[in-house]
């Protein structure tokens, strides 16, 4: 019998009444319940690796965002969702006041920017509001679409802006490999200095014949800050 399967038996049996009576009257704590918020119903392939991170702590649930002509009706085996996931609908998710733990797997620019601004206009971002307001853990991944070397600086910026006041709410934030907020580096020579005011996690592209120093290149690396040569590829 592999890890998988017992796991899902596991959470099966916990989700009987009998048990669940039994754990209420030997006031033994149930295990935390969190919810993961998904944007795209395409992205669900995401979630398997989320699902095997966290569902040994967590009783997962989902929450999709419904767009024209869809409906979380349909079976579950349409939406590519793991086996112990539960579907739920916004009203299920808003309701419920138990969430120990909040989860983004692929965020989009534009529900990161309206949470980091307080605005609550989804189910999403209201969900994602009242985390931060009650101090839920909230763990997100993130995507700049459309972003590149020619992206304006002061638009990059507001995104960087976006993502430090999120950080300073308790939003903890990585970044997947092939969408890196990027920044461009115009001086001749990066320095130490330089290199610590790069956010963490930054795709950051350089002119060719920078000069990096060697104090520079190992914050570059322990800072996780990748670095490209605009006219010849990675450095």
């Amino acid at each position: 019998m592999n890890e998988e399967l017992i796991r899902q038996i596991v959470l099966k049996l916990l989700e009987t009444p009998e048990l669940q009576a039994l754990i209420q009257q030997k006031g033994i704590s149930q295990i935390p319940k969190g919810l993961i918020l998904l944007e795209e119903k395409e992205r669900t392939d995401l979630l398997q690796e989320w699902v095997q991170r966290f569902s040994p702590k967590y009783r997962l649930s989902l929450l999709l965002q419904e767009k024209p002509g869809q409906s979380l009706h349909d079976p579950q085996e349409s939406w590519n969702i793991p086996n112990g996931v539960q579907l739920i609908t916004a009203e299920e998710a808003c309701c419920d006041k138990e969430w120990s733990h909040i989860f983004l797997p692929d965020c989009s620019p534009d529900t990161l920017a309206k949470s980091a601004l307080g605005i609550q206009d989804t189910p999403f971002t209201g969900l994602i509001g009242w985390g931060i307001r009650e101090g839920i853990p909230i763990t997100l991944s993130t995507n700049f679409l459309g972003f590149s070397p020619k992206t304006p600086e002061a638009y990059r910026k507001m995104f960087q802006d976006y993502i430090q006041k999120l950080r300073q709410f308790g939003v903890n934030i990585h970044f997947t490999p092939k969408e890196l907020p990027l920044q461009r580096f115009n001086k001749k020579l990066l320095t130490d200095h330089d290199a610590l005011s790069i956010p963490e996690g930054t795709l950051l592209w350089v002119a060719k014949g920078t000069v990096i120093s060697p104090l520079a290149k190992d914050t570059l690396k322990r800072r996780q800050i990748q670095i490209r040569v605009e006219t010849e590829g990675e450095l």
